[in-house]
């Protein structure tokens, strides 16, 4: 069974907020999710239907401001409720489909990897994967965060930036690879759905989009950043394929194989 984390605020656009609450409804329905943990943005939940708020299966979290990445994991860590259980980090516009195989997941999950799922959209009843962000695999479209908890992040480590900016997702991917663990994107295996109509957003405008939030970007990818591509994907594209798309040289092909190599070749002599 899965743990949510998710974070609601007052959305003042209705439209918009239906979106969010028709995801929220879908993954109180899913039968693979145990609970939600609303860290809401400020104290008043009104906005919010009521079977919503009563729901056995929610709890909300009071106290938070926009949350950052350092919120997820400390509450996640802190949760005695959450120690060895699957937690999962989504942006709000998110739903967990419900044909999840829980025994794969269980395969695929342990104490040192974490799923960074890319997303599925959904427009006009139809559910697919953005064709435009297939060219680099959607390794930079990070849109729901699957571990174990605790999470263990050393403090040297910066994780307080927030969450849902730009260039975000690369730069978590990057601090949780620096602290030793493995990243994945299985966005196939483990489907999850993006509803994001009523602004009208796609991936030729998301740039604009982000340009006009109300919080200061801080770039935390400028320090670091590690992309994560579709795994379910890429696994089946031959390597020569790879270094053809990026235009690799003789060169820098044979530097690159010398790398596999030394990663997996220890002479003793």
């Amino acid at each position: 069974m899965i743990n949510l984390i998710i974070q609601t605020y007052n959305e003042k656009n209705q439209e918009r907020l239906n979106e969010y609450i028709f995801c929220i409804e879908m993954n109180l329905k899913n039968c693979n999710v145990e609970k939600i943990y609303n860290l809401i943005e400020g104290d008043n939940i009104d906005y919010l239907p009521q079977q919503i708020q009563n729901n056995e299966k929610i709890e909300i979290v009071r106290g938070y401001n926009r949350l950052t990445y350092k919120d997820i994991f400390d509450f996640c860590n802190n949760n005695e409720e959450l120690k060895g259980k699957i937690c999962c980090f989504l942006n709000l516009d998110i739903y967990l489909t419900d044909d999840w195989n829980h025994k794969k997941l269980s395969q695929v999950l342990n104490d040192n990897i974490i799923l960074a799922q890319s997303r599925h959209e959904y427009k006009n009843g139809k559910i697919f994967m953005d064709g435009e962000f297939q060219k680099i695999f959607h390794s930079h479209t990070q849109d729901a965060w699957i571990f174990l908890a605790p999470v263990n992040i050393p403090e040297n480590i910066d994780i307080n930036f927030h969450t849902g900016l730009l260039g975000c997702d690369n730069a978590i991917a990057h601090r949780l690879k620096k602290a030793g663990y493995d990243i994945m994107n299985m966005p196939q295996t483990f489907k999850i759905v993006h509803v994001d109509n009523v602004r009208n957003k796609n991936n030729s405008n998301f740039i604009d989009f982000h340009k006009n939030s109300k919080i200061e970007n801080k770039h935390p990818e400028h320090y670091g950043q590690y992309l994560v591509p579709n795994y379910d994907l890429v696994r089946n594209i031959p390597l020569d394929n790879i270094i053809a798309m990026f235009g690799y040289t003789p060169k820098t092909k044979a530097l690159l194989i010398a790398d596999i190599i030394n990663n997996n070749v220890k002479i003793k002599n």
